[in-house]
């Protein structure tokens, strides 16, 4: 029940953007991490000994929105609704002991809502910026929690009358609140936007 309302007030908040404006953009998008994902105690930096986790095989898709902010249209508010999932995999701190220092799996899950301020660079370009609001969930309880992070991408675009298409290599620290955990994450987001 409590995940049914959490998305109901975000695609409530996306739809409300849309009640203004010159030139808007809706775009789906695919995303994609480049290698692994590293899982740590972000505020307190890495630790050495320390277990590791790791998100493996992450995919995301999602909705994005654009509304110009200007006369230009050079800069925009960019808002979404992004769903990822992938693998966590967990390696304990190293005992000696064959039996528990096994790695293991969990599900992982991840609601963002991005909401960014997107810059066009010319006519091919961008760079994007702003704070990610996060929900994730998991089999474990440690990994299951709201938080707050931040996002920073540079991109390139191809627009015609009607469409954008566009890809965004990104940098994305996701901050979980109820553990001080946190996700950092390099990846790649493709795109197509219709205009109306």
């Amino acid at each position: 029940m409590k995940n049914k309302i959490i998305l109901s007030t975000l695609i409530l908040t996306l739809i409300s953007f849309t009640s203004f404006s010159q030139q808007q953009e809706f775009a789906l998008t695919y995303g994609k991490s480049i290698g692994t994902a590293t899982y740590s105690i972000l505020r307190q930096g890495f630790l050495t000994g320390n277990g590791s986790t790791d998100l493996q095989n992450n995919n995301a898709i999602g909705l994005r929105y654009f509304r110009p902010i200007n006369d230009k249209g050079k800069t925009k508010i960019e808002v979404g609704l992004n769903y990822s999932w992938g693998k966590l995999k967990v390696k304990p701190a190293y005992t000696g002991d064959p039996e528990f220092d096994t790695p293991w799996y969990n599900d992982f899950n991840l609601f963002s809502l991005p909401i960014y301020l997107n810059h066009s660079i010319g006519k091919y370009f961008f760079i994007n910026y702003g704070l990610l609001l996060d929900y994730q969930d998991a089999e474990e309880v440690q990994y299951t929690g709201f938080g707050i992070g931040t996002g920073f991408g540079f991109g390139a675009k191809y627009s015609n009358e009607r469409y954008t298409f566009f890809i965004n290599p990104k940098y994305e620290k996701h901050l979980f609140l109820s553990e001080k955990d946190g996700l950092l994450e390099f990846g790649i987001l493709c795109g197509i936007a219709y205009k109306f």
